[in-house]
């Protein structure tokens, strides 16, 4: 074969290789800002007023914070913070949310199950700064308008019985009873183990009803049981239109002492 002939077929396969890559790229380009963008809002109006929004709301232990950071029509970053939520529940949901929420770009996703009380104070901190960040006012939840208007002005409780579904080392679901000042009852279907945590579970039980608080320490051996039922009882006091927080500060000293809660 002469040279000349080779190089000819050389320059012809050089110059095969330069379009098929060529190609690739022009087909690559578009497919990775496709995927880059998945989840997020494409079009030209604008949603947001770009910027960092800051807002909190009431979880189960103090308040949950959410820093939410948007351009004009998505959300680019969600900072979540809860320091006096339980680890093993509360924390866990908070990480759990953030992931879904900037997965979705919206606040309404599905709660945690054994964290509710956690996973409303998140959406209602998310759905809070995204309105605001959309220069709108946040809508209150219906069933929390409904509690609080239950709830007689001289009274702590809306007057009833509230069922609360949470885990502890598995599913729980507790009921519990008020009147309009105090907790009158509690009934727990639960499967937890027997000589671990099923007798924390009729322990806390008495201990709650007898404290009229939540501001009671995990049992040692049995921390998911014990979290789950204060967790529990006190998103029953949630929906009751009672004051969480105020449960919580009352401890059996306080009690001992002759204290009583929110007072």
């Amino acid at each position: 074969m002469s040279s000349s002939n080779q190089q000819t077929k050389f320059y012809a396969g050089l110059g095969i290789m330069v379009l098929a890559s060529a190609a690739v790229i022009g087909i690559s380009q578009p497919a990775y800002d496709a995927l880059s963008k998945i989840g997020r809002v494409q079009g030209t109006e604008s949603i947001y007023t770009p910027g960092t929004y800051e807002v909190e709301a009431q979880g189960f232990g103090g308040a949950v914070k959410a820093v939410l950071t948007v351009d004009d029509k998505n959300i680019t970053d969600l900072e979540l913070t809860g320091d006096g939520e339980t680890p093993e529940l509360g924390g866990q949901a908070i990480s759990a949310l953030k992931m879904e929420i900037l997965k979705s770009q919206t606040a309404d996703v599905d709660s945690v199950s054994g964290a509710t009380i956690t996973s409303d104070a998140v959406k209602e901190a998310v759905s809070k700064a995204m309105a605001m960040a959309r220069g709108e006012e946040a809508e209150v939840p219906a069933e929390t308008e409904t509690a609080a208007a239950a709830v007689v002005t001289e009274g702590t409780y809306a007057p009833g019985s509230y069922t609360a579904e949470v885990r502890g080392m598995k599913a729980m679901k507790i009921t519990t009873t008020f009147d309009s000042e105090s907790i009158v009852d509690i009934q727990v279907e639960h499967e937890e183990t027997e000589g671990i945590g099923a007798p924390v579970v009729d322990t806390m039980r008495e201990e709650i009803l007898a404290l009229q608080g939540l501001g009671l320490d995990a049992v040692s051996g049995a921390t998911l049981t014990s979290n789950a039922m204060i967790e529990g009882v006190g998103e029953c006091v949630r929906q009751a239109g009672g004051d969480v927080d105020a449960l919580l500060a009352v401890k059996p000293a306080e009690k001992e002492a002759g204290g009583r809660p929110g007072a």
